[in-house]
């Protein structure tokens, strides 16, 4: 079973509510223009942007399978024993 990635989820949080807030910004300047932003234009613009950001932010390292810990393991009762 591979860990949940963290990083996305967290990333993901957080960009949400910075790019609503940075959408806003678009849609009164292009208001201020003349020309008005539906909220769906908005909507869209956010979801697209924070799921570029869930995309592109690394995934979690995988962790190890069993055979790979109980080789890691040997190798350590090995070292301590003084064996080659």
């Amino acid at each position: 079973m591979q860990p949940m990635t963290f990083t996305k989820a967290w990333l993901g949080g957080i960009a949400a509510p910075i790019l609503t807030w940075l959408v806003g910004i678009l849609a009164a300047w292009t208001l201020s223009l003349g020309y008005a932003m539906p909220d769906a234009v908005q909507g869209a613009i956010v979801a697209l942007l924070t799921g570029l950001v869930i995309y592109w932010a690394p995934n979690a390292d995988p962790l190890p399978s069993d055979a790979e810990r109980i080789a890691e393991l040997e190798d350590k009762i090995r070292a301590l024993q003084g064996k080659p």
